[in-house]
């Protein structure tokens, strides 16, 4: 999977823009394992398979650049297309980190 993806956050982008953003698939526990902090919701669990609705965590820049600051949880945004929507569901909030360069 490409770490990298555009999409649209419903409610918050504007109609025929796109969100430039990373995404990766992670396990539950990653974040307490790397000590990033959840600050606000839930991390993933047994209960979030590929067979259950699409669920995401985010950080804090995704929130504050992205959603105005709004509480995100239960929110949801795109990364498919018109014709194959990929609707995740965001559950968790977790602080910000260093990511390579930015």
């Amino acid at each position: 999977m490409e770490p990298f993806t555009t999409g649209a956050i419903a409610g918050y982008t504007e109609p025929g823009k796109v969100l430039s953003m990373y995404r990766h698939k992670v396990s539950p526990g990653l974040f307490a394992t790397l000590r990033i902090p959840m600050l606000l919701g839930r991390d993933f669990n047994d209960q979030d398979t590929e067979a259950s609705p699409k669920v995401a965590i985010v950080n804090q820049r995704f929130v504050r650049d992205y959603m105005r600051g709004d509480n995100p949880i239960g929110r949801q945004f795109d990364t498919g297309s018109r014709k194959k929507p990929r609707i995740y569901t965001i559950v968790g909030v977790v602080g910000n980190v260093k990511y390579a360069r930015i």
